[in-house]
C-alpha cells in the first residue's frame, strides 16, 4: 500500500508502527546505555552481540525508504512538539535512539525542557561531550525559532561552554527569540542550559526564515 493512501487503516497503523517505535527506542536506548557500563565476561558479550545482529535482521526484513521512514506522514507538521515534527532527529528525535532523552515543550512563543544525559554522552569525566551540549543547542535554538513562527534554517550558531555539563544530573533547557523587526525573513534566537540553577552553556544563533522547512510531503 502506497505511504500516500489516507485511508483509516493506514492511519491506523502508523499511529500503531509510532507507539510500539517510541518503546523500542527507549528500549534501545536502555541497551545503549549498558553497552558502554557493562562488566559482564567476554563470552557473555559475544552472546548477545549475536542475539542483537539477530534481532537487526528481523527489523530489516522490511525497510522504509521515506525521508522519515514514514513516521511523519503528509500534511502541515506541528513545530510545537519537537520530539515529534522531527521523528528522527539526533538530538531530539522521539523515533532516534541516538537521541539523548530530551523533554522539549512550547510555552508563551518560549522552549522549554529538561534532559538528563547518561555515560554514552560522556566528554571529560562527569561531563557531556561538548559536541552533544553543541548539538541539544542546536535543536533547542531552531526549536526557539519555530515557538517564535519562524520555521527556518540555521544561519550561524555561536556556543559558550561556560561550565562542564554534568552527566546523570537533571537539566533544565531554556529558549527564546528575539522581537521580530517587521517584513524580516530573519530571527536572532537564543538558548541556555542550566544544572542546579547554574548555567552551563550559553548558544546564540540566525534563523532564517524557509518556506521548505514546513516539508508537506516529507515522509
Amino acid at each position: 500500500m502506497a505511504e500516500t493512501d489516507p485511508s483509516p487503516e493506514r492511519l491506523a497503523r502508523r499511529k500503531a508502527r509510532r507507539a510500539a517505535l517510541a518503546q523500542l527506542t527507549r528500549s534501545v536506548r536502555s541497551l545503549i546505555d549498558a553497552t558502554v557500563s557493562s562488566d559482564v565476561e567476554p563470552d557473555q558479550i559475544w552472546q548477545i552481540r549475536a542475539a542483537v545482529d539477530e534481532l537487526s535482521e528481523r527489523l530489516n526484513a522490511q525497510r522504509h525508504e521515506g525521508v522519515y521512514s514514514g513516521l511523519l506522514g503528509r500534511g502541515p507538521i506541528d513545530h510545537t512538539q519537537p520530539g515529534r515534527s522531527v521523528p528522527l532527529s539526533p538530538w531530539a528525535g522521539r523515533f532516534n535512539p541516538l537521541a539523548p532523552p530530551i523533554d522539549i515543550r512550547f510555552e508563551n512563543s518560549e522552549v522549554f525542557g529538561t534532559a538528563t544525559l547518561g555515560k554514552p554522552y560522556i566528554g571529560p569525566p562527569g561531563a557531556a561531550h561538548g559536541g552533544v551540549v553543541a548539538g541539544i543547542m542546536d535543536q533547542l535554538l531552531a526549536s526557539a525559532g519555530q515557538s517564535a513562527g519562524v520555521a527556518g534554517v540555521t544561519a550561524n550558531m555561536t556556543v559558550h561552554f561556560r561550565r562542564p555539563t554534568p552527566l546523570y544530573t537533571e537539566l533544565t533547557l531554556h529558549g527564546w527569540a528575539d522581537p521580530r523587526e517587521d517584513g524580516s525573513r530573519k530571527r536572532t534566537v537564543h538558548a541556555e542550559i542550566r544544572a542546579a540553577d547554574v548555567v552551563t552553556a550559553e548558544a546564540q544563533a540566525l534563523i532564517v526564515r524557509s518556506a521548505r522547512v514546513t516539508m508537506p510531503d516529507a515522509q
